[in-house]
C-alpha cells in the first residue's frame, strides 16, 4: 500500500513531463535523432521527419499520456480538455467541461476512452473515442481520423507528437445532442519514469493548445528552470499546423521571440517568414486543474477578437 501511495505522489510530480517536449537528450544517447522544423513552404512529409528508423513499439515504454481539447465550432463554444495517461501500470484520468459558462470538473467518471492508431509504421494517423459523465451530463467524442503529423520530439528514448481534426465528421456530443468540433490531440511515450520534483527548480512553463478564426492549431510549450539540474532542462516548442480547405498544407515550425503573461492577457512574440507577428490571447475563465497546486498553475479558456479559441497553461514554482 505505501509503494502505491508513494508512486501516485510521485506521478504528480511526474506529470509535468507533459510539458518537457521541446528539449534535447545528449545525442550519444539518441538513436532518434531530433528532426530539423519544416520550413514555411514545406509539405507534410509522407516518410518520418526524424529518419527512416521505425518508431519504437509503445509497449515498452513507462510512461504513455494524452492531452485531448475539444471545442465546438457553433456557439456559444463549449470545451472539453481531457488529460489521461498510464505511469508504470497505474493509470490517471482528468477531465474539464466548459458548458459555455461554467467549468466542471471529473476525475472518476470516465466511462471510455480510446486512441487508436491505425496500423502503419510511423501511426500519424488516429482515431479518438470518449465518453465521460461531469455530474448528469454526459459528453462524447468522436474523431474519426486526426493527424499527429506535428513531430514536437522524436528520440528513441521520448517520442511526442501533435495535431488537429480536419475531418466534417468530429463531433462533441452533450447528452446525445451532436456538435461539430475541432479536436488537438498530444501523445506522449517515456522509457522511463523518475518521478523528478520540479516544485524545488523554478521552473516557469506556459502551454497552450489553440486554434486561431481560420482552423490553424497552435502548440505552444515554453518552459524556462531557475535551477540547472540534468534531469529537467529549460525547452520551448512553438508550432502551427496550417489547412486549405480541410486539407493539411504545411507545419510552420515558429521561432519565438517573447512571451508577455498576464493574468488578464498573454502576447505571444514570434517570427514567421522574416517578419515578426504577435498573437493576442485573452484569458476569459479560468479552471482549476487537478495535477499541480492552485498556487502555482493558473488554467484558462483564451480567446481572441478575431474568433481563435483554445486552452492555455501558467505553471510557476519560482
Amino acid at each position: 500500500m505505501n509503494k502505491r501511495v508513494n508512486l501516485l505522489i510521485l506521478i504528480v510530480f511526474g506529470l509535468v513531463w507533459s510539458f518537457s517536449s521541446g528539449y534535447l537528450l545528449k545525442q550519444q544517447n539518441n538513436l532518434y535523432p531530433s528532426p530539423t522544423p519544416p520550413t514555411s513552404t514545406t509539405p507534410i512529409p509522407t516518410t518520418p521527419i526524424a529518419n527512416t528508423t521505425p518508431i519504437p513499439p509503445r509497449d515498452d515504454f513507462a510512461v504513455t499520456t494524452y492531452d485531448i481539447v475539444a471545442i465546438t465550432t457553433s456557439e456559444p463554444k463549449k470545451v472539453l480538455y481531457i488529460e489521461r495517461g498510464i505511469i508504470e501500470s497505474i493509470s490517471f484520468f482528468f477531465g474539464y467541461y466548459f458548458d459555455g459558462t461554467t467549468w466542471h470538473t471529473s476525475e472518476s467518471s470516465l466511462n471510455k476512452l480510446t486512441v487508436a492508431e491505425n496500423d502503419s509504421l510511423y501511426k500519424y494517423s488516429n482515431t479518438i473515442a470518449a465518453e465521460i459523465y461531469f455530474d448528469d451530463t454526459v459528453v462524447t467524442v468522436s474523431v474519426p481520423e486526426i493527424f499527429t503529423n506535428m513531430v514536437i520530439r522524436s528520440e528513441h528514448e521520448y517520442l511526442k507528437f501533435g495535431g488537429s481534426t480536419t475531418s466534417v465528421d468530429t463531433y462533441v456530443s452533450i447528452d446525445n445532442t451532436k456538435l461539430p468540433s475541432q479536436v488537438g490531440l498530444l501523445k506522449r511515450y517515456k522509457k522511463t519514469f523518475n518521478g523528478t520534483d520540479i516544485s524545488s527548480l523554478d521552473v516557469t512553463t506556459d502551454w497552450m493548445m489553440f486554434w486561431d478564426e481560420n482552423g490553424n492549431f497552435y502548440h505552444l510549450d515554453k518552459t524556462d528552470v531557475g535551477v540547472p539540474n540534468d534531469e529537467y532542462p529549460p525547452h520551448e516548442f512553438f508550432a502551427r499546423t496550417q489547412y486549405v480547405g480541410s486539407e493539411i498544407s504545411g507545419i510552420l515550425y515558429l521561432p519565438l521571440n517573447s512571451i508577455n503573461y498576464t493574468p488578464a492577457a498573454t502576447n505571444i512574440s514570434y517570427s514567421e517568414s522574416g517578419q515578426n507577428r504577435t498573437l493576442n490571447l485573452t484569458h476569459s475563465s479560468r479552471y482549476f486543474g487537478k495535477l499541480y497546486k492552485p498556487t502555482e498553475t493558473t488554467n484558462t479558456l483564451i480567446t481572441t477578437k478575431t474568433g481563435g479559441i483554445g486552452v492555455y497553461t501558467r505553471f510557476d514554482t519560482r
